[in-house]
Order: C-alpha cells, then sequence, then structure tokens
C-alpha cells in the first residue's frame, strides 16, 4: 500500500503509547481536549484513526477501530470519499455504524504529519 513504515511513523509522534487490549494500535493527547487513536491493518499498511474531543472511552475506540479494520473501510488511495458500514454497537451507545473518511477528506493529520496523514481512514461512530 505504502512505503512508509506506518509503526514507526507513530512511534515518533510526541507522548504516544499503546492503546490497550487492541493490537498494532496507539493513542496520543496532541493537544488538550483531545484523543487521537490509531490502529494498523494486519499487514501494516494502511491505518485506522478515530479522534475524541473532550470525552475519550478506550472502550468505544477500541470497537470502532476494530469494526473499521475487519471490513477495512475506506482502505487504500483509490477508496471512495465517504465508506459507512452498519450492524456496529458497542456497550449502551447508540450508535448501529461506523463512517470512514478517505485522507483527503478528513485530513487528521494535516499539518502535522502530512505523510502519515496519507495512509489512515478517518472513523467515527454514527447513528
Amino acid at each position: 500500500m505504502t512505503d512508509m513504515n506506518i509503526e514507526q511513523a507513530v512511534a515518533e509522534i510526541r507522548n504516544v503509547e499503546e492503546l490497550p487490549g487492541l493490537p498494532m494500535a496507539w493513542r496520543w493527547s496532541p493537544m488538550p481536549r483531545f484523543m487521537f487513536s490509531l490502529a494498523l491493518d494486519a499487514d501494516g499498511g494502511w491505518g485506522y484513526q478515530m479522534n475524541s474531543p473532550d470525552v475519550h472511552d478506550d472502550g468505544l475506540t477500541r470497537a470502532v477501530l476494530e469494526f473499521a479494520r475487519q471490513r477495512r473501510l475506506g482502505r487504500g488511495p483509490d477508496a471512495r470519499p465517504l465508506t459507512i458500514a452498519t450492524d456496529f454497537s458497542y456497550g449502551t451507545y447508540r450508535f448501529d455504524s461506523v463512517a470512514a473518511a478517505s485522507p483527503p477528506v478528513h485530513g487528521y493529520l494535516h499539518g502535522r504529519n502530512e505523510a502519515l496523514n496519507e495512509v489512515p481512514s478517518g472513523t467515527v461512530p454514527g447513528w
């Protein structure tokens, strides 16, 4: 998918740590109020990122990233701008889907790490 070593690029992010309970996944806070989380595909060539403002729930984040990873939502440079998968659920939340935005749409890491910005789908739970 990419020549970039995504795991190495993530390891270089200030205050990054492993996301407990999900292999090949990390979280970091780039500024107060925000938590960014990213999980890699099994082959390490694509990522799924979820950003949380104000309230961060590790369990919900793990569930969203794992759901996106299993379905390969929005994977690859030729992915549609927005992909949606249904049948998602987690705990008492009423979410029933996960949406994945392609890198040109989400721009999660734009201005922070342009190369890394090109390799994750931006994921969010929805209903």
